[in-house]
Order: structure tokens, then sequence, then C-alpha cells
């Protein structure tokens, strides 16, 4: 809704009954319906991100990386697929910074170097990204 007392848009947070949709009014204001079809993208981040960590509490044995995850539309879902070598593999999903953290053992240097890492995420509205593609040499 764009509240015109406001000068901007607004959200409302309607319920879905049956074909129509309820929601409650506050403020006079434009009533506009969108669509969310912006797929989320997926970056490196910032420079100033690359070490989460201080180097004292940094793990030895891991390889931590980050992965930055943007929507400008309804934010992203939980159905994030991180793939390491073809193979489903746990992450962490910081929902203040928007990042993916990875922590890969540094024992895996001796299986396979480099490694590929893949990542596809979806946003609320059910837009999916394109598979990001990282090679992670040790």
């Amino acid at each position: 809704m764009y509240d015109t007392v406001l000068n901007r848009w607004t959200p409302l947070a309607g319920k879905k009954v049956g074909n129509s949709i309820v929601f409650n009014l506050a403020r006079i204001g434009i009533i506009c319906i969108m669509r969310d079809k912006s797929p989320p993208t997926i970056s490196y981040p910032y420079l100033i991100y690359r070490h989460y960590n201080l180097p004292e509490i940094q793990d030895a044995t891991m390889l931590e990386r980050f992965y930055y995850v943007a929507d400008r539309g309804s934010g992203i879902s939980n159905k994030i697929n991180v793939l390491l070598e073809g193979i489903s593999y746990p992450y962490t999903f910081d929902r203040d910074r928007n990042f993916i953290k990875l922590e890969i053992p540094k024992s895996l240097k001796s299986v396979k170097n480099p490694l590929l890492i893949q990542l596809k995420v979806q946003d609320n509205a059910g837009n999916q990204s394109n598979w990001f593609t990282d090679v992670v040499s040790f």
C-alpha cells in the first residue's frame, strides 16, 4: 500500500481466504497488488566481511567460506541448496547479514583439491536463483 501520510510504500499482511485476500487497513492510502518475479542473487561478500571471526577464534582445521544472498522482493526462504562436489553439504544461514556460511574441513585437501561448490536459493515467492559456482583451493 502506498501510504499517503508517509509518502512511501508499506507492505500489508493479509490472509488468503478462498479466492480472496483479507487484510486490515490502519491508514488511508493507495492499494496495489504486486507480484515478485525477481529471482534472488548470490555473490561473494564485500571485502570487509571476508573474515567473520578473529584469527584467534577461527578453527585452524576448518576453512570458512561466505556467500552473500540478496532478494529485492519477498525475502529469502529456507530453501537453500548447497552442493560440495555434487553432494548436499551442511551450511549456516545468517539472516542478519544474509550470509551463507560453509565450514569445510581442511583434511579434504588430501581427497580432492580444488573443490567445487554450488549454491542455489529460493525466495518466499518461489523464484529461484541461478546456480552460483565457486572453486575452493586449499
